[in-house]
């Protein structure tokens, strides 16, 4: 028979710390903090993301083919980013307003909402900002943008994920690129299906 206050605190635990280490690489970290369709995230059915999510070169530029989850993978790799490193602005660019609402509602809400990691904050009562534009996760914050000139120009930032590059204007990722002049990560990630 277990220990029921045991079992008690290993299950407040769990509710209150995502599983880390400093030397865990992210693809491990999205393992095991996240779920998709209600179970543990994996690589299985597409093992070459790996690679990817655990790259985190300054400036890493990904051609992709449709359908092979580089965009799931890259916004959980975005949403690992600011909530392993405290105080942190992640810009995550999608080429239209569209796509970007889109996007955000029926992938990016979801993953947040769903998985508690990403959520310790407003469980300890700390208010948190949460809009299909803004996801604030502790001290750190996820933008979620189109890539128009209004949107790379107002936000500092210390990492920019541009989706879909093909689709987006050169001068508008060029402008974003520009908001991270000031931070010390400075990581720019780029994804996109070629469209000719």
């Amino acid at each position: 028979m277990s220990n029921p206050y045991a079992l008690s605190l290993y299950n407040e635990i769990q509710n209150r710390f995502s599983v880390d280490a400093s030397n865990m690489p992210m693809s491990e970290w999205i393992c095991r903090n996240t779920t998709l369709r209600g179970v543990p995230f994996s690589f299985r059915k597409f093992p070459f993301q790996k690679q990817i999510v655990d790259d985190m070169h300054p400036n890493l530029c990904v051609t992709k083919i449709s359908q092979v989850g580089i965009t799931e993978t890259q916004i959980r790799k975005a949403a690992a980013f600011v909530t392993r490193n405290r105080g942190v602005t992640l810009l995550f660019t999608f080429p239209s307003e569209d796509m970007q609402k889109r996007t955000s509602q029926t992938r990016i809400q979801p993953l947040i909402t769903e998985n508690p990691v990403f959520n310790r904050a407003k469980e300890a009562g700390t208010t948190q900002i949460r809009s299909v534009g803004i996801i604030q996760i502790e001290s750190s914050f996820l933008l979620v943008t189109s890539c128009t000139e209004g949107e790379a120009t107002s936000t500092p930032a210390d990492a920019v994920f541009n989706d879909e590059v093909d689709l987006s204007d050169p001068g508008i990722l060029a402008l974003f690129s520009s908001r991270m002049q000031a931070s010390d990560w400075k990581l720019r990630q780029q994804f996109s299906t070629p469209t000719f």
